[in-house]
């Protein structure tokens, strides 16, 4: 088992990947390759660095850095992350594997833009919702779509089934990107690959319109476009969120032991100089954390089928 697993490998992850290492600490970081600061061309204030850097060779440098620690840095998409409180330990579940953790860092930045789609704005919180762990149990038996084209897309399909059989992937016209794993289990349900023009109703959602203008009736929409980020995370474990960023206190601790966070998820200032020190303050927080302190919480009902079905 490992001492700690970051989710994100930008500049608040690799951080504190280098920090908890050099103390001894096992670690893991996983993280796609779509931190936003590869897209930076040009970095003229950030300290040490007389002439402009780009963003993409700073992060080279840092994973390398880390790796000269002994830090294993995956290219992969975190899916969920399961707390098993009976022993206690984290489960981070992956596109392609499954980790065990005494510690989870989520550095894994802030949400990619909403989908642009005509209603969708209208009725959230009236049918339209971005966490099946949180509003699933509103859905039971009734009729209900999951929009999203990838792993992601199929692991909220999972958690659904414990509420309702009747689900439905819309791809808004996207094509499916799923592992072949989960491609297999893709027959569970209803596939609709159609753009989608208007989501339509009165005070409640009620249809998808498509831009054949066809129509499917649906009670609820689960919104799980790309990928999850830290605010997913969050909804699902219920971390403390406000105003779109994971509340944190001075030692970037969250309101569940053993669950840390940084960068971009956390701060309203988004630069390179405060994702690194923050890094490098969680890190100081989970060394403390795996060098003795433990934690215990009872584990509900929810969190139980939760975990079984994302173990299937």
């Amino acid at each position: 088992m490992l001492d700690l697993v970051i989710i994100g490998k930008g500049p608040a992850g690799l951080s504190a990947a280098i920090y908890a290492a050099r103390a001894g600490l096992s670690v893991t970081v996983i993280g796609t390759e779509y931190s936003s600061l590869s897209k930076a061309e040009v970095i003229e204030n950030y300290f040490g660095f007389s002439k402009p850097v780009k963003g993409s060779d700073l992060l080279s440098e840092g994973k390398m850095q880390a790796e000269s620690f002994g830090v294993d840095v995956l290219s992969d998409e975190v899916l969920s992350i399961v707390i098993d409180y009976s022993n206690p330990i984290f489960k981070i579940l992956t596109s392609t594997a499954t980790f065990e953790c005494k510690s989870v860092l989520i550095a894994s930045g802030r949400p990619l833009p909403l989908v642009k789609i005509p209603g969708l704005k209208e009725f959230e919180g009236k049918g339209i919702s971005y966490c099946t762990t949180c509003d699933g149990f509103f859905y039971k038996n009734s009729a209900i779509g999951i929009l999203g084209n990838s792993d992601y897309a199929m692991f909220e399909a999972f958690e659904m089934e414990t509420f309702t059989k009747k689900i439905t992937i819309y791809t808004n016209g996207k094509p499916l990107s799923l592992s072949p794993d989960l491609a297999e289990k893709l027959h569970r349900y209803k596939l609709n690959e159609r753009p989608i023009k208007q989501l339509l109703g009165d005070e409640l959602l009620e249809k998808i319109l498509f831009n054949d203008d066809t129509v499917d009736i649906i009670s609820g929409l689960f919104i799980a476009s790309e990928r999850p980020s830290g605010l997913d995370f969050a909804y699902k474990l219920g971390l403390s969120v406000e105003e779109g960023r994971i509340i944190t206190d001075d030692e970037q601790k969250t309101n569940i032991k053993g669950i840390y966070a940084a960068g971009d998820c956390t701060s309203t200032f988004k630069q390179l100089s405060v994702a690194v020190g923050q890094g490098a303050i969680a890190a100081k927080s989970i060394i403390d954390f795996c060098k003795g302190k433990i934690w215990h919480r009872k584990l509900n009902l929810e969190q139980t089928l939760m975990y079984h079905i994302l173990m299937q």
